[in-house]
């Protein structure tokens, strides 16, 4: 169910040494708050198989459901960014200029810039 108004990116983190259970909890609660949100189309956490690397898909239909998630979640930002380093985030799909705005504010906080990419060949069934 994919859309041209689709927003979607990946997320790609270290666990601090140390902070292994902290981030298994957070994100386990976290998850459990995007599970409601009708416009989130996918929301996967994967770990490597060292238990150290975390990748975060995320699709949401639009840039208005992404707006939702963040305001749904914005209460464990601080908890999430704690235990772990951010060594990516592409985004892809047509977020408007205000996630845009989002993402990149998010990033300077937590010391990361989101690389924005635009479509540009395939498809999806």
């Amino acid at each position: 169910m994919r859309s041209d108004k689709n927003v979607y990116f990946l997320a790609r983190f270290t666990i601090r040494e140390g902070q292994e259970d902290a981030f298994h909890e957070v994100a386990k609660d976290v998850c459990a708050a995007a599970g409601s949100e009708e416009g989130t189309l996918n929301y996967e956490w994967s770990l490597s198989e060292d238990g150290r690397t975390c990748h975060v898909l995320e699709r949401y239909v639009d840039s208005d459901a992404m707006r939702v998630h963040f305001a749904n979640t914005a209460g464990f930002t601080e908890r999430i960014f704690a235990t772990l380093d951010v060594s990516g985030v592409d985004v892809y799909g047509s977020p408007d200029a205000e996630i845009r705005e989002l993402l990149t504010q998010t990033g300077a906080q937590f010391h990361f810039e989101p690389r924005f990419n635009r479509p540009f060949a395939g498809f999806v069934r």
